[in-house]
């Protein structure tokens, strides 16, 4: 587990209500690439960004991007509170990312910028969510 874990999850729990804003990157809006962003900023990650993406991101860009933060990947036996999940859009396309959260009492939830609700939202992780999950990333340390 990252050692900014919880700060990393409240973080993403300011976020929550913020509408969808493609290329958003603050409370005024905000889109699931800018979620990992603001927080990293917002607990004192190394800071990066790019806007340099379509409303319909490359996904062997996207992979670079994540990589290029310094994130790294994480087994999915070894995800844990804070981690970013990175998902499937449309079924098809890993271009979607999250924040994973583990309650206490072993719900799981991705807070993520979600365009079809037009608004940052925290989704329960069911089983049916579990198998949108391409693969899972760590904030660099």
């Amino acid at each position: 587990m990252h050692h900014l874990a919880n700060e990393i999850v409240a973080s993403a729990h300011t976020l929550i209500g913020v509408r969808f804003l493609h290329h958003g990157r603050d409370m005024r809006g905000i889109d699931c690439v800018g979620v990992p962003i603001y927080i990293a900023k917002d607990v004192g990650i190394k800071e990066w960004d790019t806007i340099d993406y379509g409303p319909r991101p490359n996904m062997n860009e996207f992979e670079r991007l994540i990589r290029a933060t310094g994130s790294k990947p994480v087994r999915y036996l070894d995800v844990a509170h804070g981690d970013m999940l990175r998902m499937m859009s449309a079924g098809r396309f890993p271009v979607h990312i999250g924040i994973y959260e583990k309650m206490p009492n072993g719900q799981e939830y991705v807070i993520h910028a979600f365009a079809p609700f037009k608004k940052v939202v925290r989704s329960p992780l069911t089983p049916v969510e579990w198998k949108k999950v391409h693969s899972v990333w760590r904030f660099p340390e």
